[in-house]
């Protein structure tokens, strides 16, 4: 996880960090949806939060990258959608 993160709550807000969502925003040169490869925005669920970090994969075998940040109200629409997200089965909110 990333520096962000203490234990199990983000040092940002101090909600639960594992259920923050993880949102690819980057592409390929040519490609059509995001790569999770080339990292992208972080964003917690919880109502009314305001969290947010970037986010790329750690490994030894892919490049240090910068993901592209979207503009600001794209990253606000994201939020708006991830905090309104309800389990199919049963009608209630996951957060």
């Amino acid at each position: 996880m990333s520096d962000h993160q203490a234990g199990d709550l983000c040092a940002q807000c101090g909600h639960a960090s594992g259920s923050h969502c993880f949102v690819a925003t980057s592409n390929k040169p040519g490609a059509s949806m995001p790569d999770p490869l080339l990292g992208g925005i972080r964003l917690c669920p919880e109502p009314q939060c305001q969290c947010f970090a970037t986010w790329s994969p750690s490994h030894p075998d892919l490049p240090t990258i910068t993901p592209w940040v979207p503009p600001r109200d794209e990253i606000e629409y994201l939020r708006e959608q991830i905090q309104q997200i309800e389990d199919p089965s049963s009608g209630t909110r996951l957060n």
